[in-house]
């Protein structure tokens, strides 16, 4: 019989910590190397599935933030971050596009919202989800609409994005190049001859 960090308790199952911790050599010594050898493989572990969320980190980015873009038709737009509103952040898409996106906790896109419609992500969009990731996006308007599959994986220079649409009437997917800079803002995204590039990032009034 074992216990929660792997002593071994004997046959019998009888046990005394006091007993055990005065009465045997090193005991207590090991007990602590036990302990800490299993709260160091959980810190390693909740780390590294933190160090894989590439979500946007809205915790951390203060009001105001505005990430500076150019695309491959020499266009100009901003993302400028507006706030937290009940339990989504607010990001305003402005110059040669305008319209804003509304993303999760964990900094994943949710919706995307115009003058007049909206486009929604259930449970989100899966572009900041390493590994394969499933979403429906939700847009009555578009023959995009329906069930899609996706999968975001590293490679030497960034990460390409996988989208497979699951709904055989749409004719959209293929794959993408992105990497991520500070606070995750996509830095760079290419899909064939289409391209965008993070510029600069600015707080406030710049």
């Amino acid at each position: 019989m074992r216990d929660r960090v792997g002593l071994d308790f004997g046959k019998t199952g009888n046990f005394s910590l006091f007993y055990w911790i005065f009465h045997k050599e090193n005991a207590l010594v090991n007990v602590i190397r036990h302990i800490l050898l299993a709260s160091a493989v959980y810190l390693a572990s909740f780390i590294s599935a933190h160090a894989q969320d590439l979500g946007l980190q809205f915790k951390s980015m203060p009001k105001g933030t505005t990430a500076h873009y150019v695309d491959s038709d020499g266009h100009r737009f901003k993302y400028t971050y507006q706030g937290r509103f009940n339990d989504r952040y607010l990001i305003q898409v402005s110059g040669s596009r305008n319209f804003q996106r509304f993303y999760n906790k964990d900094g994943h896109l949710v919706m995307n919202r115009f003058n007049d419609y909206a486009i929604s992500f259930r449970p989100f969009f899966c572009e900041r989800k390493l590994g394969k990731c499933k979403f429906n996006f939700d847009a009555q308007f578009s023959k995009f609409e329906g069930n899609w599959n996706a999968n975001l994986f590293k490679t030497k220079k960034g990460y390409t994005f996988q989208l497979i649409p699951v709904n055989k009437n749409s004719d959209r997917g293929g794959d993408s190049f992105l990497k991520f800079g500070k606070y995750n803002f996509i830095s760079e995204y290419v899909a064939g001859s289409s391209w965008f590039r993070l510029e600069k990032i600015t707080v406030g009034q710049q």
